[in-house]
């Protein structure tokens, strides 16, 4: 189900299976998100020029020399302002944790089910997101409007 203006929030995915980039890319398009760009590696990642995203998916194994936890230090780190969701096959409860600690706003592991609620967390995601865009817009201009009254 397509929610609106969910094409307006920008994602970043890091994932290194084509399979499962393949899958999440079509979930997301399902509900709207269209404006993703896609890592395979966290240092993809930090060496683009799109460290700019609302919402980053990110899987915890990767195959180059960061992994998710390193992603998530990295993030606060650089002070980069997202939600990331962990999304990995990790099922260990003090990785869980530890990613929590360290930023993470979910932690979804990977199964028959989890793609469904991967896009039921992305589309709250991205509804909160726009709904904050909306009030600091209105502020804005509640401001401008004082100026003049």
């Amino acid at each position: 189900m397509k929610c609106h203006n969910l094409h307006r929030v920008k994602l970043a995915l890091i994932e290194d299976d084509d399979i499962y980039i393949s899958i999440i890319l079509n979930r997301l398009n399902n509900i709207g998100i269209e404006n993703i760009n896609i890592f395979k590696s966290g240092e993809a990642f930090f060496e683009s020029d799109k460290k700019n995203p609302d919402i980053i998916i990110l899987d915890y194994n990767l195959e180059k020399k960061m992994n998710g936890l390193d992603v998530l230090k990295k993030i606060k780190e650089c002070q980069i302002k997202t939600k990331v969701i962990l999304f990995t096959n990790e099922h260990d409860d003090a990785i869980y944790k530890t990613c929590l600690a360290n930023g993470a706003i979910d932690f979804i592991e990977k199964g028959l089910y989890s793609f469904g609620k991967l896009e039921v967390v992305v589309s709250h995601i991205a509804n909160q997101i726009l709904e904050s865009r909306k009030l600091e817009k209105r502020s804005v201009l509640q401001y401008i409007i004082s100026l003049f009254w």
